[in-house]
């Protein structure tokens, strides 16, 4: 995977001037950080699942972090937003509490924002790997307000109205 992912940003970074304006975005300083941050989240999501957590890599926190303080007006609000809940996520998974409840404030910040029904989707995924800490009041609080969110954006997926439904978020 490690040389997959090291392949892959090479290739970006030959891409150059001549980009068109519908791919732009995935040119953009620190995307490639925040594309490599979902897959290694994602695989330590498989690994936990798989019961192996000492074979658990890091989803990269501090290269996202490093992004999430670097997001410019080149890099769009949604990115930064998928960046936020991406980090809020690992960090849960991570037992990283003070950080996941950092990253998800913030995160639910710009959804109000963003509107963005994918964004909403992510969100309750993230209250999924916040389980396990809702006896802490910030964590039932964002839960809450996820919920909220997801209630006011009609475009919801059904999946995510069924694992909210699954979560009791809804």
């Amino acid at each position: 995977m490690k040389v997959a992912l090291s392949r892959a940003e090479e290739e970006s970074s030959r891409v150059g001037e001549t980009v068109d304006p519908w791919t732009a975005v995935f040119y953009t300083p620190g995307e490639f950080t925040g594309i490599r941050t979902v897959v290694y989240n994602e695989l330590a999501l498989l690994l936990i699942r798989t019961r192996r957590p000492s074979d658990t890599p890091s989803p990269r926190s501090k290269a996202l972090k490093r992004r999430c303080r670097q997001a410019s007006p080149t890099v769009p609000a949604r990115s930064v937003l998928f960046d936020q809940t991406t980090l809020a996520t690992g960090s849960f998974r991570l037992d990283q509490l003070p950080a996941a409840i950092d990253a998800a404030v913030h995160a639910l910040r710009m959804a109000e924002a963003v509107r963005s029904a994918r964004a909403v989707d992510r969100l309750v995924r993230l209250t999924e790997a916040a389980g396990p800490f809702l006896s802490q009041s910030g964590v039932k609080d964002i839960c809450y307000e996820v919920r909220r969110l997801a209630e006011s954006v009609s475009s919801t997926s059904a999946a995510t109205r069924s694992l909210m439904a699954d979560l009791k978020l809804g």
